[in-house]
């Protein structure tokens, strides 16, 4: 059987069993956290004949990254060094769709950013005209060509900005469609395994404990987002990555009704969407509005609220006001890792050049993964990262 339960390929079966592999006493690399970022770094060392070990608390995609909602989606302020580094990962999805093994639902039909209000274009142009004073590819929709996307915006739409390079997919599939790959090279993918603590001689980091017996290593990446603070903490090392909880539901499967992943925005809340493949409409966001804290790390998951349910479906309706009567299948909430400045936290730390980070991705931890798991890698072998990633050290916090 594999990972996925269908029972068809003899060949994922002995992948999926890997999985449960047995505890190895020493591994070369040990990746902690089993989310996209985790098992994509996972998968490029594996591909560069790294002896590499991933542990996973639970299951993989517990967290975040099986959680959200599926999209591809680069925006970012034109001025930050992530916009860069958001659309080389975009770009990195369709040839990672024909790598993979796994058929993770990917499409790339684009975003599009809607305009409802006239107070809502000028600020979107200004974000427009940065992108495209940097080469961004991003295109002005007129109403009539936003309109056409959908039979479900209302009349009044104005218009939108739109990232043809964007998309989305299964985040579920495209986790362990990496965990699979990572397997197919040799990498041991062990879930069920809370890593308790580092492991030290002296000043030195040699490996990490684990509820199930110590492992040895010459490197270490956390890749746990926000559980990388409470995580590092008790060895002096500060991450400031904090909790912040999302919210989404799916509805029952419709006829096809977008041509693109959308976002629309209004003042401090938002919301994202997508059809999947199965026809379902995928439907979150207003995070900034949520309560958020430390009481959000007691588990891998969160619970919703009817608050934020209410302003969720209430933007629904303002975006789509003939979608008519529609069953709900589920809500959830998943926990994503915010830093102070909204940007990630990678590479080595100076406290232990062997420990390495990869988290705080502040939503876009699916959507950075194929460059995440490039990078990392390039970090593991010292080679120069395709990307500078000097902008994102933990130390920056300290400056």
């Amino acid at each position: 059987m594999s990972a996925f339960g269908d029972g068809r390929d003899p060949g994922r079966a002995e992948t999926a069993a890997a999985f449960h592999a047995p505890l190895p006493h020493s591994a070369e690399v040990v990746v902690v956290g089993g989310g996209a970022s985790g098992c994509s770094i996972t998968h490029q060392l594996a591909k560069r004949g790294v002896d590499v070990l991933l542990l996973e608390a639970g299951d993989l995609a517990q967290g975040a990254s099986g959680r959200n909602g599926g999209l591809i989606d680069s925006t970012d302020d034109p001025a930050s060094p992530l916009a860069e580094f958001y659309l080389r990962a975009a770009r990195l999805f369709p040839d990672l769709a024909r790598e993979l093994a796994v058929d993770f639902e990917y499409s790339q039909d684009g975003n599009l950013c809607v305009l409802l209000d006239e107070a809502e274009v000028e600020p979107m142009r200004r974000e427009y005209e940065g992108f495209r004073a940097i080469g961004y590819p991003v295109q002005w929709l007129s109403a009539e060509e936003a309109l056409a996307m959908s039979v479900l915006f209302p009349e009044k739409t104005l218009g939108g900005m739109f990232k043809p390079e964007d998309g989305h997919c299964n985040p579920i599939l495209l986790t362990y469609a990496y965990a699979e790959a990572a397997a197919s090279h040799g990498a041991k993918v062990r879930q069920y395994t809370e890593v308790t603590g580092l492991r030290l001689a002296g000043d030195k980091l040699v490996g990490v404990d684990t509820a199930d017996g110590p492992v040895g290593c010459e490197q270490v990446v956390i890749a746990t987002e926000p559980w990388s603070r409470p995580f590092l903490e008790p060895f002096g090392l500060h991450v400031p990555v904090t909790p912040q909880r999302g919210q989404i539901f799916v509805t029952e499967p419709l006829p096809p009704l977008l041509g693109a992943s959308c976002i629309y925005s209004s003042g401090d809340v938002y919301i994202y969407w997508r059809q999947t493949r199965h026809g379902g409409l995928t439907i979150g966001g207003c995070r900034p509005v949520d309560t958020h804290g430390d009481w959000l790390l007691g588990g891998p998951s969160a619970s919703t609220s009817l608050e934020i349910q209410k302003l969720i479906v209430e933007l629904t309706e303002r975006v789509h006001p003939t979608i008519g009567e529609v069953n709900v299948i589920r809500w959830w909430g998943g926990v994503m890792g915010f830093t102070p400045d909204g940007m990630p936290i990678l590479g080595r730390t100076e406290r232990w050049p062997n420990l390495i980070t990869a988290c705080g991705f502040c939503t876009l931890g699916m959507h950075s993964s194929p460059l995440t798991g490039r990078v990392i890698a390039d970090v593991v072998t010292e080679r120069e990262p395709e990307v500078d990633i000097s902008h994102y050290r933990l130390e920056r916090f300290a400056d």
